[in-house]
Parts: C-alpha cells; structure tokens; sequence
C-alpha cells in the first residue's frame, strides 16, 4: 500500500492498486507486500500456489518473475494464456477424445508448448551471442532450424499458441480421415514429430 503525504486527508490519497494485477504490472513492486508464498516461490521451494479469485496470486507470479528476471543468467519463461484461446482445444477434446487419450493428449500438449517457448527464449536471449561467439554458431543455427521447423510465423505467445493449437488440431484430423489408429499416434500427432531431437537441440545450446 502506498501512502502519498499531502495537505488533504490520508484516506482520500490512499493507493492500493488496482484489483487485477494484470493491468499495473509496471508498477505492482512499489506497493506489493512480500508475502511468504512469494519469498518460497523465489528460492525454489514452492512451485504451485492456489487460491480464490483475487487472492494475490498473479502478483505474487509478477513479482517472482521479475525478481528472478533481473539476474541475466536466468531464463524466465512466461505462460500466460488467454482463457477464449484453449476454448477450441477443449471443445475438441471433450468431443473426440476418451478419458485416457485426454489425459495422453495434455500431457503432452503442455509439454511441447514449454519446450517451444523455452527454445524461442533462447533464440531470443542469444541472437547477438550467436553472431560473435564461434562456439555456438553451430548449435545456435541447428536450434533455430529445429524451432523453426515447428513454428510457423512470428507473434507473441498469445499468437504462437494459438497457431500451434491449430496446427495439432489439423493434424488430428487428418489422421482421422486416413483412418490411423489416433490412440497409438497421440504423441506423435501431438509433437509433429520426435520431441526427443527436439528436446536435445535445446538442451545442447552451451551456456555463457
């Protein structure tokens, strides 16, 4: 809470934010109270919060994304997804799929999204490196053709997620009019491909 002296009265000059964290992220830190949760979520201790609407729990993201953002060896990836973008997705898979090839098809679905968003990262963070660092040419440009491979145009991530659902949903349903067997190809359908080469390519990108 921020309090701002004047000759008025304090009540009418007391600032207590907005109450969507959302929409003042910039400038959540100058009121934001260092909560428990938030000092476990910074030193690794905790990993998932929960709580009613309204209870803090973006702040407490915000803020332990930033803190831990400012040290430039760390690579914060940030998922946020609009709720009306996986509207789609779960339409098809309550419609389509059975219990198990649900649970099969999310696993997965997730796992591919932070895999992507983690080689964009760093793409991103290590363009520059790329170009002068002759250690990292090499694997820097087998990433950005793994990546690239995958993703199709540019965009933030509200784009890319929403194009790569589009993709896998595609790809569904090809397989279903050729009559495969989609409870077997679930993750290949899913990974448009060996998420395995994938996950190495990221992985071996050297460190600074």
């Amino acid at each position: 809470m921020e309090v701002r002296p004047t000759s008025d009265r304090y009540l009418d000059i007391v600032n207590c934010g907005n109450p969507v964290a959302e929409s003042e992220a910039t400038t959540l830190d100058v009121y934001f109270l260092e909560t428990e949760q938030f000092r476990q979520t910074v030193d690794g201790t905790l990993n998932i919060i929960l709580g009613r609407k309204g209870s803090g729990k973006t702040a407490v993201f915000l803020q332990a994304r930033d803190r831990i953002r400012a040290d430039r060896d760390n690579i914060v990836i940030d998922l946020a997804p609009e709720a009306f973008q996986l509207i789609k997705l779960k339409e098809f898979i309550l419609a389509q799929l059975s219990l198990g090839a649900r649970k099969e098809f999310l696993a997965a679905y997730w796992e591919y999204i932070v895999w992507l968003e983690i080689a964009y990262k760093l793409l991103e963070k290590d363009a520059r490196r790329a170009r002068y660092d002759s250690r990292i040419i090499q694997q820097y440009d087998r990433l950005q053709q793994a990546y690239t491979k995958r993703v199709e145009g540019e965009g933030d991530f509200a784009v890319r997620l929403t194009n790569l659902t589009d993709r896998i949903l595609s790809r569904y349903r090809e397989a279903t009019e050729t009559g495969e067997a989609i409870s077997s190809k679930t993750l290949e359908i899913v990974y448009g491909g060996e998420i395995r080469d994938f996950r190495d390519e990221v992985l071996a990108l050297p460190e600074a």
